[in-house]
């Protein structure tokens, strides 16, 4: 049986074919989207309660913050 896997060849892979390349992205306009909208409402209840900046911590580095 171990024999017969070393007499297995796994095929070469396939080259990419030379000149394509993928498009360039597509610019949207999502100034008035849903999500945009949700958004900013999201900054506005987030404002209101006194929440300005956004954080990019951790839980636990805000748990460690807090005693």
């Amino acid at each position: 049986m171990i024999n017969e896997d070393r007499n297995i060849s796994i095929p070469p892979m396939p080259e990419m074919p030379k000149g394509t390349v993928a498009p360039p992205p597509v610019s949207l306009d999502l100034s008035n989207s849903q999500s945009n909208q949700i958004l900013e409402k999201l900054d506005l209840i987030m404002s209101a309660l006194g929440i300005k900046e956004k954080s990019t911590k951790t839980l636990k580095e805000n748990e460690d913050d807090r005693r």
